[in-house]
């Protein structure tokens, strides 16, 4: 993974190169987290989707296709598909998982504001699924239903 920056006065430039998966299911690039805005970057290969029913308590966020398909999925089932260049807002609070629908690495970029009003935490409506049991959600609150 290639990720540069370069400070403009008070500017920042971002220079970001899609990394290689090799044979892992995902890649997550953070370009930028300040206190209310972030921006990172998921490769996703075929099968290394999110995996679980999810929500942000504290952040809005766009998701925007780079590259591939996604298809994002609702607490209730409902489920959109979205290419190139369609994107999708969730706002916080709102249950969703995501998968790549298409044959090439789905590259996904989230864009975030974190609401400085309230704790963040990523809320779990069902478990983690065992290719995802690395980690990276040692934070998260676990509820039913």
């Amino acid at each position: 993974m290639s990720l540069e920056r370069e400070n403009i006065g008070e500017m920042e430039v971002i220079r970001y190169e899609t990394p290689d998966l090799g044979s892992l299911p995902k890649s997550n690039t953070q370009l930028l987290n300040s206190k209310i805005l972030g921006v990172a970057i998921q490769v996703v290969s075929k099968d290394g989707g999110e995996t679980n029913l999810h929500a942000h308590s504290g952040q809005d966020a766009v998701w925007f296709v780079l590259s591939g398909k996604a298809r994002f999925y609702g607490k209730e089932g409902e489920s959109v598909d979205l290419g190139p260049k369609d994107a999708l807002f969730i706002p916080k609070g709102v249950a969703y998982w995501f998968e790549s629908v298409s044959d090439e690495p789905l590259e996904i970029m989230r864009n975030f504001s974190t609401d400085p009003n309230m704790k963040n935490q990523r809320i779990n409506f069902e478990a983690l699924r065992d290719r995802q049991q690395d980690g990276r959600h040692a934070d998260s609150v676990y509820v039913s239903g």
